[in-house]
């Protein structure tokens, strides 16, 4: 396992207790490790700007299905897809993702966080983990 799928899991896991505590992220946190990874996973471009899609069809729609997903949620989406190096790899993310993002949305909404806003970052960190297991973090 490299250094920096190690960092950006323990950055991840940070943003997660700063999302369940507060409900925000400072912008420019999210936007320097992004422009750092962009920077240094160059080659993986194409997926970051495949899952920023995915995450901005999420943003736009998600109310429809009871879901908040805000500008950190694309962000940090974004940045999963560029650990993402590739095709095989990506058609994992969307499902990983999709199962997990279903589960969190069930067990949340039953149990925790009836009304209101739900942090998502706790289940962007738990993909990233299965991602990382499964081999498919680059």
């Amino acid at each position: 396992m490299s250094v920096e799928i190690i960092i950006i899991g323990i950055l991840l896991f940070i943003f997660s207790v700063i999302d369940i505590k507060w409900r925000q992220l400072p912008s420019i946190l999210l936007t320097g490790t992004l422009l750092v990874l962009a920077i240094i996973n160059y080659p993986n471009l194409q997926f970051g700007i495949f899952a920023g899609l995915f995450a901005l069809l999420l943003y736009e729609f998600g109310e429809d299905v009871r879901m908040q997903f805000g500008t950190a949620d694309i962000k940090i989406t974004i940045m999963l897809g560029l650990m993402i190096s590739t095709l095989y790899g990506f058609i994992i993310f969307l499902a990983v993702f999709s199962v997990f993002q279903f589960g969190y949305i069930l067990l949340m909404r039953k149990t925790i966080y009836k009304k209101g806003e739900m942090p998502f970052i706790p289940c962007l960190f738990f993909i990233y983990i299965a991602l990382a297991m499964a081999g498919v973090i680059a």
